[in-house]
């Protein structure tokens, strides 16, 4: 599980779309799991914006 963050993380480090926010950092801490830092998005998280669509009736993509 982690090998596979760190590989996504590590891809997405130098990978510039405007619909993909950018990786700052990949931290390493001695005694924790690897950490990935991300720039502040004013306006929430992915989570809290799919919660806020679903209060005000816009419909959600089904998953496959």
């Amino acid at each position: 599980m982690v090998e596979g963050f760190l590989q996504e993380a590590l891809m997405l480090q130098g990978y510039s779309h405007p619909n993909v926010i950018e990786t700052l950092a990949i931290l390493f801490p001695h005694c924790d799991l690897p950490k990935v830092v991300l720039p502040f998005m004013e306006n929430g998280d992915m989570k809290d914006m799919l919660k806020k669509s679903e209060l005000v009736g816009e419909p959600r993509a089904e998953s496959k």
